[in-house]
């Protein structure tokens, strides 16, 4: 007889020890989305956009969704309800960005 074995890696969740944790994971979604700002305007200002052009815009919006969903997750466990709508919201917005982006509407509209 040949038994499966499936490991499970359970995460324990810790809440932030301090709050500029939050703020530094704040601060990088923005800084990247920034970035993609800066990228998009530097590409519109050329004559041609192109796919290669719009690759390096969708990655640095996709990091700033990742560091806004971490937000997410830290403010949870670690805030109160008010933060933690405050980030809610910042994060369904920072996700609306990347999908109107990529053209995915449906994602867009949404949160």
């Amino acid at each position: 007889d040949s038994t499966i074995v499936k490991t499970i890696k359970v995460e324990k969740v810790v809440p932030v020890k301090h709050v500029n944790i939050l703020w530094y994971l704040l601060v990088s979604a923005e800084r990247s989305w920034a970035h993609a700002n800066e990228l998009q305007q530097k590409f519109k200002a050329s004559s041609s956009i192109n796919r290669s052009k719009r690759q390096p815009v969708l990655k640095k919006l996709k990091r700033a969704n990742k560091w806004a969903q971490l937000l997410v997750e830290k403010a949870k466990i670690s805030t109160d309800k008010e933060t933690q709508l405050e980030c809610n919201a910042y994060a369904a917005w920072m996700s609306a960005n990347y999908a109107l982006e990529k053209m995915d509407y449906q994602v867009s509209t949404r949160k």
